[in-house]
């Protein structure tokens, strides 16, 4: 058994290794570890091939947590999955399957349980639950579950719970629209000849977690796409959904201020975070501070806004470690698929450091004047990197990113409700 400080300083070492993500623990508890506990048995078979089964379970320490409130509902949580390790039996697994089949080809079988803490909010302490391994097949499996857990009484919540009563085919209608905005979609296309659903009829996934900028959906692999297509995500920002919150529930936090968007991503060489505010007037503050987490390199953040066209819709407000540039629809960009300049569709901002040293911080700020017909707005942003030996680093990667921008390059997306 192993026990792991998780300091601020240190998840963000452990998430700079791991693909790029949007982290939603803005601040780790202090005093937060992590605890490791496996377990193994292995025998021969009839063909003296060896038949394994293994567990793991990580989970959330808190017993050192300052905040007493959040290490009761961590500690409660915990105690499920750790009765549920507690009773797998691996030694009882291996037997049963060697005298089912004593001439079974050698096999290691395993299941892997990591539960961590996902979220923190004025009033619910969400945990994700992410559960894999191998039990024979084709493949393996893989599924993520959420526990939304209330401060207050330590329940843990359902949809039914965090909005008015008859909110249920408001709530789907208003998650439709941006799951597809999120994902590019058009809202006449096909889900199904589009997105690779199973149906041309969207769902609302079970697995949900409350966080600081909006409610966070995973779908599961079969659940609404086949199995290769993996899991797919979205998050429904509470801007959208402020007719249906009740105030005296766990959002009535999220009706303070629901035109301002706090999002972090992080991956193995770089921090990127962006900060949006609705003004009054309608005009939108953007700030992106972008963090080179790497070598000294050059580097480029690109901010793409889809559905606007004019230069005059944007002001850069001020450039700190960067030179920022603005192209209209129609200037000429590079395009990735192409490998040539092409002509813009919409606007774009970039900003550009020739000489971005580790560990600095660029940020740009930009004043944005969408349409008065636009009811939401579209934010496409990604970093580049190129080293002097030509080697290259994009944030996203490939795959990592929910949309590809209008130049090629894998980008994260956030949507900004207007109205």
């Amino acid at each position: 058994m192993k026990r792991l400080a998780a300091g601020l300083g240190t998840v963000l070492v452990l998430f700079t290794c791991s693909p790029a993500r949007e982290i939603f623990l803005l601040q780790t508890p202090p005093g937060l570890g992590t605890m490791h506990l496996e377990k193994k048995y292995c025998m021969k078979n009839a063909r003296d091939r060896e038949v394994c089964q293994k567990y793991l379970l990580e989970y959330p320490d808190c017993d050192f947590c300052r905040e007493k409130s959040v290490a009761s509902l961590v500690e409660g949580a915990v105690l499920r999955y750790l009765d549920l390790y507690q009773k797998s039996d691996p030694l009882k697994d291996v037997r049963e399957r060697v005298a089912e089949n004593e001439d079974f080809f050698g096999q290691v079988w395993d299941e892997q349980t990591v539960l961590g803490l996902f979220a923190l909010t004025p009033s619910v302490v969400t945990l994700r639950a992410d559960v894999g391994g191998y039990s024979g097949g084709a493949h393996g499996y893989f599924a993520t579950d959420f526990l939304n857990l209330e401060r207050k009484s330590g329940r843990r919540l359902k949809l039914s719970d965090l909005f008015l009563p008859e909110s249920n085919a408001t709530l789907t209608r208003i998650a439709e629209r941006y799951y597809r905005l999120e994902h590019g979609i058009a809202p006449e296309a096909s889900l199904r000849e589009t997105d690779n659903w199973f149906e041309n009829r969207f769902l609302l996934s079970e697995a949900f977690a409350v966080t600081s900028r909006g409610l966070h959906f995973v779908y599961n692999q079969y659940e609404i796409k086949p199995y290769a297509a993996g899991q797919s995500s979205f998050t429904l920002p509470y801007g959208a959904l402020t007719s249906l919150i009740d105030p005296a529930g766990p959002l009535g936090f999220a009706l303070g201020n629901p035109g301002k968007i706090h999002a972090v991503f992080v991956d193995r060489e770089s921090q990127l975070i962006l900060d949006a505010k609705l003004l009054s007037g309608g005009a939108v503050a953007l700030e992106f501070r972008a963090r080179n987490l790497g070598a000294d390199r050059r580097g480029w953040l690109s901010v793409s806004f889809p559905g606007i066209k004019e230069t005059s819709r944007v002001r850069i407000t001020e450039s700190r470690g960067m030179k920022a540039e603005r192209y209209g629809a129609g200037r000429r960009i590079f395009d990735l698929r192409e490998k040539k300049n092409l002509p813009a569709k919409f606007l774009l901002v970039e900003g550009e450091d020739r000489k971005w040293s580790n560990d600095k911080t660029n940020r740009l700020f930009l004043k944005i004047f969408p349409p008065g017909n636009a009811t939401d707005l579209i934010v496409d942003f990604r970093l580049f990197f190129r080293e002097s030996d030509g080697k290259t680093f994009r944030s996203p990667e490939e795959d990592e990113g929910t949309i590809g921008d209008q130049q090629g390059f894998p980008a994260y997306r956030i949507v900004l409700p207007l109205k």
